[in-house]
């Protein structure tokens, strides 16, 4: 199992904020996911967290991803949790969203989904 998580910030709209953002594995307590909104609760404080802004747009302008079925986002974090890389760091990869429709069980995502990218990150203690 990886001792991080890494999240690669892509928002050419603030160009300063782009790049890859690591999370120790063992601080975190729970994954939820609502309104675009990736959620990190961590074991440090009752109260910190890393809100993860997730958006199917590159600009920074609003665009939250559309779920039909499941939650492919925190799976996408439980997955990356879980995955046994080989190293120190393991990549959070984000599915398309479902904008056209859930694809079927084993099959590859809808041509009418969309590419799911972290868009911001701000953690609170």
């Amino acid at each position: 199992m990886a001792k991080f998580l890494s999240f690669n910030i892509v928002n050419t709209g603030a160009a300063t904020t782009e790049g890859s953002k690591l999370v120790n594995v063992d601080q975190i307590g729970d994954v939820s996911y609502a309104a675009g909104t990736l959620t990190l609760s961590l074991k440090n404080t009752a109260t910190s967290a890393i809100a993860i802004v997730l958006a199917t747009t590159q600009d920074g302008t609003a665009g939250a991803p559309v779920n039909t079925v499941g939650s492919p986002q925190i799976d996408a974090v439980n997955r990356a949790m879980t995955a046994n890389p080989g190293g120190v760091k393991a990549n959070v990869s984000f599915p398309k969203d479902q904008t056209g429709g859930a694809p079927p069980a084993g099959q590859a995502p809808l041509a009418t989904n969309l590419q799911v990218y972290v868009q911001s990150w701000t953690y609170t203690a």
